[in-house]
């Protein structure tokens, strides 16, 4: 993965996320909720307003009707 991608996503938590946790047991649960949310609910606008997993999905979909339809990608 890029650098660029990393940082951006550092900075997605640091002003989405930033709080004090009591524990590294709170913060694993906390951040699992984010990443949660961040991949399965939250629209990325790189990804045409689509969320993550959505775009997956959708690209998993067109490449099986593609072949199925006897086209390569």
């Amino acid at each position: 993965m890029d650098n660029i991608f990393i940082e951006r996503l550092l900075k997605t938590i640091k002003y989405e996320e930033a709080k004090a946790y009591g524990s590294i047991s709170h913060a694993k649960k906390e951040l699992a909720r984010f990443f949660d949310r961040y991949n399965t609910r939250r629209p990325h606008q790189g990804l045409n307003d689509r969320t993550p997993y959505g775009s997956l999905l959708w690209n998993i979909t067109l490449r099986l009707r593609m072949r199925y339809e006897g086209r390569t990608t």
